[in-house]
C-alpha cells in the first residue's frame, strides 16, 4: 500500500504535427515546465504525443518510430530526474522490426516502464503496420514513489477486462494516453467509458486526449481525470491545449474498494466470484 497522501495529477492536451517530432517534443517539455510551476507530480500525454497519429504507410511509420529507452524517452528521462517528476506519454516504438502504439512511464529513478497498446484502432491503424502488445506483456503496474500505476491507450479502455485486469494487479491510477475521435464512438468514451472503468474498479484515471484534425481525423478533446467513484474532477475543452489538473489521493484505490465505506458487500473485491467468470476467457 502506498503512503502517498495528495498529490497534483495534470492532463495535457495537445495538437501534435504530424512528422514534426522535434516541435511536438520542444512543445511537450514546455508543458511539463508549465505543470511543475502548477505542482504537478504526474503528467500524462495524449496518445502518439510525440509523431502525431495519422500514418498511411510503412514508410511515414519507419521515419518516425523510436526504440525504447532511445533519443526521446532520453530526453524526458533527463526533465525527470531534474525536476522529480512523472511523465507518461505516447510515441511509435520500433522493436525488433516491428512497430507499436506505446506508452512510457518515466520519473526521477528514470525509465521506469512501457505499455504497448493492445487493442489497435482499425481501420485508422490498418494503414501503418502496428503490432498489438504481445500476451506476455499483459497489463503490468508500476510501483512508485506516488502510487501504483498502470497505462492503457485508447481503444484499450473500451474492452472492459484491460481495466480490471490493471486493477487487480494493485493499481492505484491508471494513465490513459488517447486519441479520442470527435465521432459518437470517441465521445462515448469521455462522456460515460472512462467514468464507468473507475467506479467499476475503483481506481483513478488521468486521461489525455488530443485535439485538432490530422489527414480528416478529428479528435474530440475533453481530456479528464475521474475519481476512483467516477466523477469527473475537471475536464478540458474541446478544441485547445491545454492542461488540467486535480489533486487526488491514490492510496484510496488500494485502502479498499467498498462503494459504500464500511459496508462489506459493496466491497468489488470482496464479493467476487472468479469461477462463475468462465465464459470471459473463452476464444470463440
Amino acid at each position: 500500500m502506498t503512503n502517498v497522501d495528495l498529490i497534483k495529477v495534470a492532463a495535457v492536451q495537445t495538437q501534435p504535427i504530424l512528422f514534426d517530432k522535434e516541435q511536438n517534443l520542444k512543445k511537450m517539455l514546455q508543458f511539463v515546465d508549465e505543470a511543475l510551476e502548477a505542482g504537478a507530480k504526474l503528467i500524462v500525454f495524449p496518445e502518439c504525443a510525440l509523431t502525431g497519429y495519422v500514418f498511411e504507410s510503412e514508410a511515414e511509420t519507419k521515419k518516425e518510430a523510436e526504440t525504447i529507452p532511445g533519443p526521446s524517452t532520453d530526453v524526458f528521462v533527463a526533465k525527470a530526474k531534474e525536476c522529480d517528476v512523472f511523465i507518461v506519454f505516447g510515441m511509435v516504438e520500433i522493436c525488433d522490426e516491428k512497430f507499436y502504439n506505446t506508452a512510457v512511464l518515466l520519473g526521477p529513478e528514470g525509465f521506469i516502464g512501457k505499455y504497448r497498446k493492445m487493442f489497435p484502432w482499425y481501420p485508422a491503424e490498418e494503414k501503418w503496420p502496428v503490432t498489438a502488445g504481445e500476451d506476455s506483456q499483459g497489463f503490468p503496474v508500476f510501483e512508485t514513489a506516488i502510487g501504483r500505476i498502470g497505462m492503457l491507450i485508447c481503444y484499450d479502455m473500451w474492452i472492459t477486462e484491460p481495466a480490471r485486469a490493471i486493477a487487480l494487479n494493485g493499481a492505484d491510477i491508471i494513465a490513459f494516453p488517447t486519441n479520442a475521435v470527435a465521432v459518437p464512438v470517441g465521445i462515448a468514451c469521455v462522456d460515460h467509458i472512462l467514468r464507468t472503468r473507475a467506479l467499476e474498479n475503483h481506481v483513478w484515471i488521468v486521461a489525455a486526449d488530443r485535439i485538432g484534425t490530422e489527414r480528416g481525423v478529428s479528435f474530440a478533446g475533453r481530456s479528464q481525470v475521474v475519481d476512483v467513484f467516477g466523477g469527473v474532477l475537471v475536464e478540458a475543452s474541446v478544441d485547445q491545449e491545454e492542461i488540467v489538473y486535480a489533486e487526488i489521493t491514490p492510496r484510496t484505490a488500494t485502502n479498499d474498494k467498498m462503494l459504500v465505506p464500511d459496508i462489506p458487500s459493496t466491497d468489488l473485491w470482496k464479493i467476487r466470484r472468479p469461477e462463475t467468470f468462465s465464459p470471459i476467457s473463452r476464444s470463440d
